[in-house]
């Protein structure tokens, strides 16, 4: 029996927790206190930051061939697109289908993710602009 399991990266740029949840429920992830749902909060200004995604680190340990692992948006495929494929990688060697919900995308073992890793370098760039931005605004002020 596969097992639906859910991915939810809370950092700067990413939908916010709430929405992240709905997202879960709403495509079947358990998300009681004994769910099936990993968590991961990274802060502002965190150095190493991938060192604490400790959620990811057991859902990588708890995923079976054959099982589904659900991602509410892009950018909560990882910190940086690297860190993206590697997650996209290491899902795709334990034969574990991915469902990207920002545009209900199915990622099966074997697929190409590479038109994923452009949507996710895509949404990395638009935070960063977006955050120079507010940056440059508070300055001038």
């Amino acid at each position: 029996m596969s097992i639906i399991w859910g991915y939810i990266l809370e950092a700067p740029g990413r939908p916010p927790l709430a929405k992240q949840r709905e997202v879960m429920r709403a495509l079947g992830v358990d998300m009681s206190e004994f769910g099936t749902c990993w968590h991961d909060k990274i802060t502002k200004g965190s150095t190493r930051p991938r060192s604490q995604l400790t959620g990811r680190n057991d859902l990588l340990l708890a995923v079976m061939e054959g099982d589904k692992v659900v991602i509410a948006a892009p950018l909560c495929l990882g910190l940086s697109e690297r860190d993206a494929a590697w997650l996209l990688a290491e899902l795709a060697e334990r034969k574990v289908e991915v469902t990207v919900n920002g545009d209900l995308d199915t990622i099966k073992p074997g697929d190409d993710h590479s038109d994923m890793l452009r949507r996710v370098a895509s949404a990395h760039n638009v935070h960063h602009v977006r955050v120079a931005k507010a940056k440059a605004r508070a300055k001038s002020k």
